[in-house]
């Protein structure tokens, strides 16, 4: 999961492979509940956190001003999935301002299982080309090839054709 290892120069972005069954909410619509009261939110990865490489790499390109997304994803049926995507603005391993983060954390007690934080605007539906189009950084190869079969969740992709 090396960001610097993409063949093409292109940014690259953060795919995130979620779940709504752990806290039975929705969480897409739960954080753009935050943001577009408060104009950003923060969303919190559990389980393993980003390489300080990687948290290197996103952080410069966000303060370079380069377009830098968070994509989320969740499998509907076998072989069909959900994405949406949203600006990442942030990225830290500290716990940010509570306002901006969604009730559910702390209402299902699962802030202390959060690994860092990703601050975004609203998310938005993604188009399956566009999906279908991620490249791992680290393989080189479709994001849809190994997703459906692979136990990690957190993905640095790019979009090769869009630099």
């Amino acid at each position: 999961m090396n960001a610097t290892n993409s063949k093409a120069r292109s940014p690259v972005h953060v795919l995130l492979r979620y779940s709504d069954k752990y806290a039975d909410i929705n969480t897409v619509g739960a954080h753009n509940d935050v943001a577009e009261k408060h104009g950003s939110v923060w969303l919190g990865k559990i389980g393993r956190p980003i390489s300080d490489r990687n948290m290197s790499v996103l952080s410069k390109q966000i303060n370079e001003k380069k377009p830098t997304y968070l994509y989320l994803s969740k499998r509907l049926a076998p072989g069909e999935y959900e994405c949406f995507k949203a600006p990442l603005l942030e990225i830290q391993f500290d716990e940010p301002d509570k306002k901006l983060v969604p009730s559910y954390y702390s209402e299902k007690n699962i802030t202390w299982m959060v690994k860092f934080w990703m601050r975004t605007g609203c998310f938005k539906l993604v188009k399956k080309d566009e999906f279908e189009g991620l490249i791992v950084a680290s393989t080189g190869k479709g994001a849809l090839e190994g997703f459906p079969k692979s136990v990690i969740s957190l993905f640095m992709v790019s979009r090769p054709d869009r630099v």
